[in-house]
């Protein structure tokens, strides 16, 4: 609600810029993810109800409530799984954003995603770099030891490594081997290199699991929610609309 609202042209949002005229699309990847009520009768199956009815119930007992930070509506990024630590939004986005701070996400471990790895023939690995990198002097012997300089975030991330004689952002590695974060690690086994991943998603904001963990811990919505964006406030939509809360 407060992401749609925010985006809202009648409220000063910037609106859609895949769609003119718009305020959000569809498109999960871009905006906000929507799907119609047959679509998630599909999906959920037999358990149908039983989801509809949380989320119902969750629409419902926060009605008109939207999140401010000194009296703008705030930009409420989420995202999967943190990995332990979300993370500060410059360290992503290059832009400080003051409520989206690095907070400690306990709890999620018991997520299937939580670690994964991506196993990589050593010839593939040079290729793919190769690929983005067209002057890159790297062979497939001593492939980690050519692995260095690995800059991270304050939640572990990876914002820039040295492999050979380039330097790659952590976000192109991620892309290049389709990794679920950047929060990564290299080992080799045999003739592979062996990418281990923690967390999914970008990190900034509310992690999913976290929160459903502080949730299952006896936290209240607005108490998850005031976590995880720093500094905020929770009013009515109608009196921010007045100028008063």
């Amino acid at each position: 609600r407060t992401y749609a609202l925010a985006k809202e042209l009648a409220l000063g949002g910037k609106g859609c810029d895949l769609h003119e005229g718009a305020d959000v699309c569809t498109d999960s990847k871009h905006c906000q993810a929507w799907q119609s009520v047959e679509e998630l009768k599909g999906k959920w199956g037999e358990n149908f109800e039983k989801y509809y009815s949380k989320i119902s119930q969750a629409v419902d007992s926060t009605r008109g409530l939207v999140m401010v930070y000194q009296d703008a509506l705030i930009l409420p990024v989420y995202h999967a799984i943190s990995g332990g630590r979300t993370e500060n939004s410059e360290d992503v986005w290059q832009k400080k954003i003051p409520y989206l701070r690095s907070v400690v996400s306990p709890g999620e471990e018991v997520a299937s995603k939580y670690k994964t790895t991506v196993v990589v023939s050593q010839a593939e690995f040079v290729k793919k770099l190769k690929e983005r990198q067209p002057s890159l002097k790297l062979t497939s012997n001593n492939i980690l030891s050519e692995i260095k300089n690995i800059e991270r975030t304050q939640a572990g991330h990876v914002k820039t490594l040295k492999i050979g004689d380039v330097t790659f952002e952590g976000k192109e590695i991620k892309e290049l081997f389709g990794l679920n974060s950047t929060n990564f690690t290299f080992s080799e086994q045999k003739d592979d290199i062996v990418i281990t991943v923690i967390g999914y998603g970008h990190g900034v904001g509310m992690s999913q699991y976290g929160a459903n963990a502080l949730a299952k811990d006896g936290k209240k919505f607005d108490e998850i929610l005031k976590y995880y964006y720093q500094g905020i406030e929770i009013v009515k939509i109608e009196d921010l609309l007045k100028g008063k809360h």
